[in-house]
């Protein structure tokens, strides 16, 4: 078929095993090397006086496929200069299939053992993307596929294709189809509203409307749900309240689930969905509690001791442990509670000053979290047992000055974290590998944003 459309050329370093039955990317492995990738300019085939807009579209194709491939860090970026073969001038099969297909010994000789072509055209607003993956070693495709969708789906059309190239290659599936839940300011007053947005910042929905401060956004482990914490007025007082509301995203409706005078904030959904962990006040200092989704108290979690403050809680994947906030040695520390047995938490962190905002890994293995030291927060991770704390951040701001990094989330693969940082004058969202080795800004307006949080799941 002829296509009207972008050339993609994705070419790897050979980094990977050959057995045909085993992954071929050993995830797992310390120092993986990455492999190396080509990613040729848009170049249209075809009449492309049919589809006003070819080059945006084009565009936009390679900026999603670059964006997703260079920061899963399996992969490098290569320099288009090295290319033998002018990739918009060739077919998306090898030759002699395809009479102007590629040679298979043109990538070969610069050291390719993959290549992935791709090709895309537009028909009465539905958008198709044909895709090749090449084993340039054994001469062979390992992947054909078409991906077809509505044209207001590009994006996630192509978010799927790069999704399956790195499945192909890992046996894993990536963080490309997730969505992100943050509190955004625009900078014009105190308000903030809840948003939910794809993980590079596109797409971006408006949860709440409640002209009012908003924190702490959650996801239920379906996906389906969103919890925040909205400082409401009272229907008497007027008075503001901070009230706990969980949003459908089906109905696109909000209920307000827990609103007992106080603090009802920093709610997560039990992964069961049947229950939430969040830090109430109302009677007294902030302890965290379960309720049901009715709001009804199931069990008061944590008590004091002493008047300490416990806050922030994050329930582990299997719902097993809860790791929180609390200050009841004297400094804000994380600690790990057994949900099951019961009995005293565990003291993770003893560095620093103030430790805060756990994030469970998706394994259930590591935690993230915000650390105060040297005047500025940063990102930390330790795993489960209180080990390999590991420093994750570390920026300026144009003054010379520590900028604070906070709020760490994991991708639902676990390959990166998200969080803020207040470097630029703003505060926005960066993103970088779990190891620390590379950072990358997500958002770039002259908006704020404020805790943002990784669905657990694929869309």
């Amino acid at each position: 078929m002829k296509l009207l459309g972008l050339i993609i050329i994705l070419l790897v370093n050979n980094v990977w095993g050959s057995n045909e039955n085993q992954t071929l990317i050993k995830v797992g492995e310390a120092k993986l090397k990455k492999g190396l990738v080509a990613l040729s300019t848009p170049y249209f085939i075809g009449n492309t006086n049919k589809i006003k807009n070819h080059a945006s579209l084009g565009n936009e194709i390679y900026q999603v496929v670059y964006q997703d491939l260079s920061r899963v860090g399996y992969f490098k970026m290569q320099d288009p200069s090295s290319f033998i073969e002018e990739a918009g001038l060739i077919g998306l099969k090898p030759f002699p299939s395809d009479s102007n297909g590629f040679r298979w010994e043109n990538w070969k000789s610069i050291g390719s053992d993959y290549l992935i072509r791709t090709g895309f055209q537009v028909i009465n607003e539905k958008f198709e993307l044909d895709a090749y993956v090449y084993d340039i070693n054994k001469r062979t495709a390992f992947l054909s596929k078409k991906y077809q969708g509505s044209l207001k789906d590009l994006r996630r059309v192509v978010h799927t294709f790069t999704d399956d190239f790195v499945f192909t290659l890992t046996g894993r599936r990536s963080f490309f189809l997730s969505r992100i839940v943050v509190s955004i300011n625009e900078g014009k007053t105190p308000e903030r509203e809840i948003y939910i947005m794809d993980w590079d910042g596109a797409n971006r929905e408006r949860v709440s409307n409640d002209k009012t401060l908003t924190l702490s956004p959650s996801w239920s482990l379906d996906g389906k749900k969103i919890s925040y914490t909205a400082f409401l007025k009272r229907d008497i007082s007027k008075a503001r309240n901070a009230d706990l509301l969980v949003f459908d995203l089906a109905s696109r409706t909000s209920k307000r689930v827990s609103y007992r005078k106080g603090i009802n904030s920093g709610a997560v959904f039990h992964p069961d969905g049947n229950s939430m962990f969040l830090t109430m006040s109302g009677e007294g200092n902030p302890d965290i509690y379960n309720i049901d989704m009715t709001g009804k108290i199931l069990k008061r979690i944590t008590s004091g001791p002493m008047g300490a403050m416990n806050v922030e809680p994050a329930v582990s994947p299997d719902g097993k442990y809860l790791a929180y906030s609390s200050d009841r040695a004297g400094r804000p520390m994380i600690y790990i509670l057994n949900l099951e047995e019961g009995g005293d938490p565990k003291r993770l962190t003893f560095a620093g000053s103030f430790n805060a905002a756990p994030s469970w890994s998706h394994d259930g293995n590591n935690i993230a979290f915000s650390g105060w030291a040297n005047r500025n927060f940063d990102i930390y991770t330790i795993d489960r047992s209180g080990s390999n704390l590991k420093k994750i951040t570390e920026a300026s701001k144009s003054n010379g000055r520590q900028a604070s990094n906070e709020n760490p989330s994991f991708s639902p693969d676990g390959r990166v974290i998200i969080y803020t940082s207040q470097r630029n004058g703003f505060s926005h969202i960066y993103l970088s590998l779990a190891d620390g080795s590379e950072e990358w800004q997500i958002t770039s307006d002259a908006k704020n944003y404020f805790q943002p949080k990784w669905s657990s799941i694929r869309d």
